[in-house]
């Protein structure tokens, strides 16, 4: 069972707290207490109060869970980077005390395992923290905005309110948030206008700020956002941005070009020289490093992580750091049809873009250069742990006995139910709990129970790109039913749509759509025996999903003709769906399938279908 459904005594009752609470609200402060609290060290005593402490807290009461999110890769990745920043100590010079410096890198592991925690138990909590930290961080980003235009003259740059104090770091705080809301408004149609304006607003801070790099952090996570989610959203995204740059060379405090590029070739140079006599292990963690670009004045940093790191530990460092990315990457690119995986890898790479002219010590408290590493690989941790949770959960069903059976289903509303008992429900925390009866005693669900079928299709289904409900957890039931938990999908059923479309060529449109998403399902190998207009849903994000998937069959090549005809066959057993498909819209189904399927399979579909129509 899902550990918020567990039987709760004194320990879970403090890890139910702990993760449905305590950490949310430290994730948002977090993420907002930068523009809050009234200074750096207020912030960190904030961080291990709501964030370390609760963590340890968890990590003792649930120790087996904590041994399982050690086998994720991103983590062990992180991990290894950290044991050779820790051993590195051994040949380093640190600026800082010893002890002061190990405890830097247990921080950061802190927010992995916070945000693995919070993914497990509570998955919509991360949602609402972001949510309630971008409400927070809009309204003190409007002040400091409005403030700053009283106040503004001729080469004044914004800082911005509470702990901020320089107008660089400040503005990797409203990148980070522009970030997040303009890979909300690519990823999903939900609430498009409110993130478009809040994007301007974030984009007015950094313009603000006279800062140059967030611009060309935030074209690249444009430029990524258009590959991993090519639609009319991500291109009118980027065209956004290229004219919103071509603004900011108007309306800067300072102009742009004017500044130069602040020392950065020659400081980058002169650190590459550094790194080049100790080209493999580096420095050591927090060795001081000085250079002077001509101008007498010492820099401490490289202004770039990458050659920070370099510095520090290395080539063997750096690719450790590299992996660390690119797996990272490569996770959010295999699930890019989960909107939540799109807005944690934008906000990667908007750091790694600003991380191009900035900073150099990558441990450290927490502060602005945290929005740029290690929220980001923290939060794409959290969401792949979660993943790779559910794929065991499809393979393991958990018993559930008639006391637990209660607890789980009280104050739940039953959706669906026949003539022996309920058979969906949505439980307290608005997930979907389905169940299974056995139909007779010789059943190949006694081999693959139908809850089982229904997990695994939904697995295969969204690592093929199409979108299903994400499982939470499968179960045997004390009666001998099985039960599949799930998250439902936003939406409507394509039937309700079609009834509510006010004019034909609205209805035609609709079955233009779903005729290319047929002809997707079809040449994806999916056979789905239960298909009709009442398991089809038209998502918020224009987008189609399934629904009741326990019935299908997913191979790995395109259905033969015979199968494509067979499928159709199903459908047409709904005399409203045969009659709004194969009858009165058939050119415009015909029209959506052949644009993605060969034209001889698509003629003899066109020819079938006429053919039943006539005899029936």
């Amino acid at each position: 069972m899902p550990e918020h459904s567990a039987p709760s005594n004194g320990l879970n009752k403090v890890f139910n707290f702990i993760c449905s609470w305590a950490l949310p609200l430290g994730y948002s402060m977090l993420l907002c207490g930068m523009l809050v609290l009234p200074s750096q060290s207020t912030y960190t005593k904030f961080y291990y109060a709501l964030i370390c402490f609760p963590t340890l807290i968890a990590i003792l009461i649930k120790p087996k869970v904590t041994v399982s999110f050690l086998k994720d890769p991103l983590l062990i990745i992180f991990i290894t980077y950290l044991a050779l920043t820790i051993l590195s100590l051994i040949w380093s010079q640190p600026a800082t005390d010893s002890d002061s410096l190990l405890k830097r890198p247990i921080y950061v592991l802190m927010l992995f395992f916070c945000c693995a925690f919070v993914f497990h138990t509570y998955p919509n909590r991360i949602k609402q923290s972001y949510t309630l930290a971008c409400i927070i961080v809009l309204i003190y980003t409007i002040v400091s905005l409005a403030q700053f235009i009283i106040d503004y003259k001729p080469g004044l740059r914004m800082i911005g309110s509470g702990a901020l104090s320089n107008p660089l770091l400040s503005s990797h705080i409203y990148g980070f948030f522009a970030t997040f809301f303009i890979a909300s408004f690519t990823a999903q149609r939900k609430l498009a206008y409110i993130n478009i304006a809040s994007f301007l607003v974030m984009f007015c801070a950094i313009i603000a700020t006279g800062s140059r790099t967030p611009l060309l952090a935030l074209f690249l996570v444009a430029t990524w956002l258009t590959i991993a989610t090519p639609n009319k959203r991500s291109i009118a995204l980027i065209s956004l941005i290229i004219v919103s740059a071509i603004a900011f060379l108007f309306l800067a405090p300072l102009p742009p070009l004017e500044r130069g590029f602040s020392y950065r070739p020659e400081i980058w140079s002169l650190t590459i020289e550094k790194i080049l006599q100790n080209p493999f292990f580096g420095y050591g963690y927090n060795t001081p490093l000085s250079v002077d670009p001509g101008i007498g004045v010492e820099f401490r940093e490289p202004h770039n992580f990458e050659l920070g790191v370099l510095y520090e530990l290395g080539l063997v460092g750096f690719i450790i750091w590299l992996t660390m990315h690119l797996y990272a990457l490569w996770r959010s690119w295999k699930f890019k049809t989960d909107p939540s995986f799109i807005v944690a890898s934008s906000l990667l790479i908007f750091g790694i873009g600003a991380g191009l002219t900035e900073g150099g010590g990558i441990f450290s408290r927490p502060k602005e250069h945290w929005f740029l590493i290690w929220i980001p690989l923290a939060l794409i941790f959290g969401l792949d742990s979660l993943t790779r949770a559910k794929a065991v959960l499809n393979t393991t069903m958990l018993n559930l006995d008639s006391k637990s059976y209660n607890t789980l289903t009280e104050d739940g509303r039953i959706i669906e139910a026949d003539g022996l008992g309920p058979k969906v429900i949505q439980l307290k925390d608005k997930s979907f709990f389905k169940i299974f009866r056995r139909k007779s005693i010789i059943s190949s669900s006694s081999i693959i129970p139908y809850a089982k079928r229904f997990a695994a299709n939904s697995e295969q289904l969204n690592k093929l790109g199409i979108i299903a409900p994400e499982i939470l957890a499968i179960y045997k039931l004390y009666n001998g039913s099985t039960a599949v938990q799930y998250n439902p999908l936003p939406g409507e059923t394509l039937r309700k749509k079609l009834h509510e479309s006010k004019s034909e060529t609205e209805k035609a449109l609709l079955t233009q759509q779903f005729g290319c998403f047929l002809a997707e399902l079809h040449k994806k190998g999916i056979y789905f025996r239960s298909l009709h207009l009442g398991n089809v849903l038209l998502l918020p994000s224009g987008k189609f999903g399934l629904i009741d998937l326990a019935d299908m069959k997913i191979s790995g090549r395109p259905l033969s003709r015979s199968m494509r005809i067979r499928n159709l066959k199903h459908m047409q057993r709904y005399a409203e769906d045969k009659s709004w498909l194969f009858e009165t819209h058939l050119d415009s189904l015909i029209s959506g399938y052949s644009k993605i399927s060969p034209i001889h399979i698509v003629k003899s579909l066109n020819l079938n279908i006429k053919n039943q129509c006539e005899h029936s």
